[in-house]
């Protein structure tokens, strides 16, 4: 190339071999390149945003953190995701009995240890209230359950503590003309508080009637007192107890004043104290029964 214009003879530019004078000069050099590079940026943007759509996380190898298997998950990478291992599964606990005199029923509960989760539940109804030459209800609990056989027979009914430093002793108030008394023993509970009482389960129940001569009341309250202290009788077995409670009654009342015991299903029913003059229709004033689980040896009172 000439170093000097052909036209002017001026240098030419040794840049652009152009001459100063006769040549056009060239524009936009420095912004097409400046393009170029946006271009070019540009491009790698729209690369980088691609990359988690078709798997880019996997061009760089993750520092796993782990976080501990659980009962239903296995380990888990809480930055990317991944697993591995397999989910430890419940482990299930002793099952957990817990027993609802009131009602008359026996829940069982299986936990999960790890997680808590409720893996298993039932409920089943008791055929029984006695263990061990015990009830299993404290007095509190006898009354609820009395009180709520009661009141299917009266419609309404109401009770009181009554102060007493040998047994624990509730007034019932029933229907018309119909009182009741019921004291209920143990033998480390002589002196006791109330609150001592409701600790522990009871182990002797006596109910007395005091009704007005000729209320038919009273063979329905013994009937509710049956069935509060055994779950067991049904409607037939409610209606043989109190056919031999009559009985029973009579036959004491033709020997004197005590019968002594029998048994019925799991408890054991004494006659205690009778009036002197007793029908088979209605209790008379000062008629009662002590019931404890058969099988224990209990003195009458």
């Amino acid at each position: 190339m000439a170093n000097f214009c052909g036209k002017c003879g001026t240098r030419l530019d040794p840049q652009t071999g152009l001459c100063p004078n006769c040549d056009p000069p060239r524009r936009g050099g420095k912004k097409k390149r400046a393009g170029k590079w946006v271009v070019i940026g540009l491009l790698i943007l729209m690369l980088l945003a691609l990359v988690p759509v078709f798997g880019g996380k996997r061009l760089l190898p993750c520092r796993h953190q782990w976080a501990p298997a659980a009962c239903t998950q296995a380990e888990t990478c809480s930055r990317c995701g991944a697993v591995r291992g397999e989910p430890l599964g419940h482990s299930p606990g002793e099952p957990r009995i817990s027993t609802d005199p009131v009602l008359g029923r026996r829940k069982s509960r299986v936990t999960c240890t790890r997680c808590g989760l409720l893996l298993d539940s039932g409920t089943e109804a008791l055929d029984t209230l006695t263990e061990e030459g015990e009830f299993l209800f404290t007095p509190h609990e006898f009354l609820d359950r009395y009180s709520a056989l009661v009141r299917d027979e009266y419609g309404a009914c109401d009770y009181e503590l009554r102060d007493s430093e040998q047994v624990m002793l509730v007034d019932f108030h029933c229907g018309d003309g119909q009182d009741i008394l019921i004291s209920f023993l143990h033998p480390d509970l002589s002196g006791a508080t109330r609150e001592e009482w409701d600790e522990r389960d009871v182990y002797c129940v006596s109910i007395y009637f005091f009704a007005e001569k000729g209320n038919s009341d009273s063979p329905r309250g013994l009937e509710a007192f049956f069935k509060a202290c055994d779950p067991k009788l049904d409607e037939d077995g409610v209606d043989t107890v109190l056919v031999l409670s009559l009985a029973a009654l009579q036959n004491a009342y033709d020997q004197g004043d005590y019968f002594g015991n029998f048994q019925y299903h799991e408890l054991t029913y004494e006659v205690v104290y009778l009036s002197t003059e007793l029908s088979s229709t209605a209790y008379e004033n000062g008629i009662g029964f002590s019931v404890h689980p058969a099988g224990t040896d209990r003195e009458s009172s």
